[in-house]
């Protein structure tokens, strides 16, 4: 029998966890395995689609609500949700691929998995808050729900780690987690001067300025006005060097940080780009790279930034710090110290430190190769 792989994506939106199974899943069709991807109703659903399409990956949209993700209307949810059930199991899957983007998003396809005994392999995309395991509810539907869970990976180390200590998982299931972090195509990211010129122009940057990056959502996980309080810093200490600070991507709490830098007199030091479909060559305009996540599945703008020959300057937060060890290919900063300004002083003014630091980056590039992974990950299935 032909392997008959079903992807099932509890979504929420369309975001990089969502970009990167349907190119998983696409990978999978290429190496001749039957793939059909199942995904939650939800605000990105046209544009998980239309990537789907794009990619030539079978698709298919299921209307439900989590019965053990979303308490409120749980009858009424299961019997939904085992209704929809019913469209993935006429694809007949000899396996199914479940990613988790939270604590248990996901657990509703998982127990009509092991309610059909469909053998299932499970990726963890970030380092989750715990969950009440004490309600009589979740204890039902939760006991042996990896019962038929063949394999399990995380992007990161500390990701897995987490996964594996919320869920009490056993010595058996823990043996199973695989590190497969998410790759890049890093000749997608070449420093390009011209570029860099042309971009800097554009937003009244001078080639001499320094210029700090924050590319990605501005959510408050991201807790991006640490980013504004370090340009700060920096521009009191250093002023001649005229720093600026670039945000890339838009979001919830963009109002509230252009409110922060009014209160802090930034306004002619702080860019709010807003959403560029060309990020790959934004990088080349940036000198330092920032993430100061409360967490992050995988700090992919870190490894991207680096092999344009950003610095990186994370938080020491999971997802950050198991891709940036400090002051060897970039910079962590600890939680509650201070002072960085004059760490990234030290490196940007050294051109031997500068140069070091880019090299350790681009040697460490080799763990996210495209092909290694993928294969890797084709292993599972």
């Amino acid at each position: 029998m032909s392997k008959r792989i079903a992807i099932l994506l509890y979504s929420t939106g369309y975001g990089g966890l969502e970009i990167k199974t349907i190119q998983r899943a696409a990978h999978l069709q290429s190496i001749g395995v039957n793939v059909k991807l199942f995904y939650k109703d939800c605000e990105g659903s046209d544009n998980i689609k239309a990537h789907c399409n794009k990619l030539g990956v079978e698709s298919q949209v299921l209307f439900f609500q989590g019965f053990i993700e979303s308490w409120e209307n749980r009858f009424i949810n299961k019997f939904r949700c085992a209704f929809q059930f019913i469209k993935i199991l006429k694809f007949k899957p000899t396996k199914v691929y479940i990613p988790f983007n939270w604590s248990c998003h996901g657990f509703s396809f998982l127990w009509l998995c092991n309610k059909f005994s469909i053998p299932n392999v499970i990726s963890v995309h970030g380092y989750f808050p715990a969950i009440n395991n004490d309600t009589n509810w979740l204890k039902k539907h939760s006991k042996n729900i990896f019962q038929y869970t063949t394999d399990i990976f995380s992007l990161t180390s500390s990701s897995g780690k987490n996964f594996c200590n919320i869920h009490k998982l056993d010595a058996s299931l823990i043996e199973k987690v695989n590190i497969i972090p998410n790759w890049i195509s890093q000749s997608d990211f070449t420093y390009d001067p011209d570029f860099r010129s042309t971009f800097r122009s554009r937003y009244n940057i001078k080639e001499n300025d320094l210029l700090f990056g924050h590319v990605g959502r501005l959510e408050k996980i991201k807790r991006s006005h640490i980013s504004i309080h370090l340009l700060k810093e920096f521009k009191d200490k250093y002023p001649l060097l005229n720093p600026k600070l670039i945000f890339i991507g838009d979001g919830s709490e963009e109002s509230t940080l252009k409110a922060l830098v009014n209160e802090l007199s930034l306004t002619e030091h702080v860019i709010f780009a807003g959403f560029h479909t060309n990020i790959a060559k934004c990088y080349s305009a940036i000198d330092f790279n920032l993430l100061t996540s409360e967490s992050e599945g995988f700090g992919s703008t870190i490894v991207e930034g680096m092999a344009a020959g950003c610095i990186s300057v994370v938080s020491d937060k999971p997802g950050l710090n198991d891709l940036v060890d400090d002051n060897h290919n970039g910079i962590v900063m600890k939680e509650g110290a201070n002072n960085y300004s004059h760490k990234i002083y030290s490196v940007y003014q050294s051109p031997f430190e500068t140069f070091r630091i880019r090299v350790n980056a681009m040697k460490g590039l080799a763990l996210f190769d495209k092909k290694a992974i993928l294969d890797k990950f084709s292993t599972l299935f």
